[in-house]
């Protein structure tokens, strides 16, 4: 089983990373971690508020799975920040993360990182 707390904590460590939370579909938070030495405008109740929008958007893309396949990862770009909600199984929770894009230009390297973790976690 996943430890959410540590998944989050390691995934925090990524560099440009501001904020990581778990929620299921139905809108339990089960973590969320926010890193505190940031200067971006991200207060820790937008990003929970956030969070619940990226479960229901989520559940609307599920619709589309006969046609497309499976999610690996959906992304909202704004001017100073980008969220990342990431299913981590196939039923019911989600991992969403913000990125400082002042911090971190790149997806491609913070998305390798955060997938190599989320291997890691989950073959544990």
């Amino acid at each position: 089983m996943v430890n959410y707390r540590d998944l989050c904590s390691q995934i925090l460590d990524i560099d440009g990373i501001v904020f990581a939370g778990v929620i299921t579909m139905d809108g339990s938070v089960l973590f969320s971690g926010y890193k505190k030495d940031t200067n971006l405008k991200l207060s820790a109740d937008d990003a929970l508020k956030s969070m619940f929008k990226a479960a229901i958007q989520m559940g609307t893309r599920m619709e589309l799975l006969d046609n497309f396949g499976w999610i690996k990862y959906a992304c909202a770009e704004y001017g100073t920040i980008s969220e990342y909600t990431i299913p981590l199984d196939r039923t019911e929770t989600l991992l969403c993360v913000f990125k400082d894009n002042s911090k971190m230009k790149s997806s491609d390297d913070m998305l390798e990182q955060i997938f190599a973790i989320i291997n890691k976690q989950t073959a544990d």
